[in-house]
């Protein structure tokens, strides 16, 4: 399922391409997604972010993003032209399902307010499941349901989407695509 949410955000990326200006990328915390892995690891620890670890390929770092503290950053990039197309942001939240569905709800409401209307959105659980709010963060988990919200801004694409994990509770995750660097390291697919 998951693979097929990233075949469809990357074909909506394809999509949008011929309409967006050459050159054009897109942004996390104000920082392009583009460029060498070092040196925008390097422009995130000057935001405050802290590197945990970093093999060209994927960096981990943690940090305050919109006044939540132990964000978790994740960087995405091509080693072999060590060229960044990605991040991915975790958001923390904890607690219970109307908490959770409440960040989710929150986050969303920004990334309008940023972006403009979703391009895509896919929220709720399959028949029979997500039935009372003490099982929906399990049924989430266990892939019983979805929440995700797909924009299209400048330069690429961002997927919002609530998760949970029985060993550190519910978050919101964020997936920036960057639509020029990811055609150049895919080789247009």
């Amino acid at each position: 399922m998951k693979k097929l949410s990233l075949l469809v955000l990357f074909t909506l990326i394809c999509m949008v391409g011929a309409a967006q200006s050459a050159g054009t990328h897109i942004k996390f915390d104000d920082v392009s997604v583009d460029g060498p892995m070092n040196a925008f690891v390097s422009q995130l620890t000057q935001k405050g972010y802290t590197l945990i670890a970093n093999d060209g390929e994927m960096a981990m770092l943690e940090g305050e993003f919109s006044s939540v503290p132990g964000c978790s950053v994740l960087v995405q990039a091509d080693k072999s032209r060590d060229l960044v197309y990605g991040v991915v942001l975790a958001i923390p939240i904890g607690g219970n399902w109307a908490q959770s569905i409440q960040a989710y709800a929150d986050v969303k409401v920004s990334m309008e307010q940023h972006f403009g209307k979703p391009v895509k959105q896919n929220e709720g659980f399959l028949e029979g499941h997500g039935l009372d709010d003490a099982s929906k963060l399990t049924d989430l988990e266990q892939g019983y349901g979805k929440f995700e919200t797909t924009f299209m801004p400048e330069g690429g694409a961002l997927s919002v989407t609530l998760g949970y994990r029985s060993d550190s509770g519910s978050y919101v995750e964020m997936l920036y695509l960057d639509r020029q660097n990811y055609m150049l390291v895919s080789g247009g697919k």
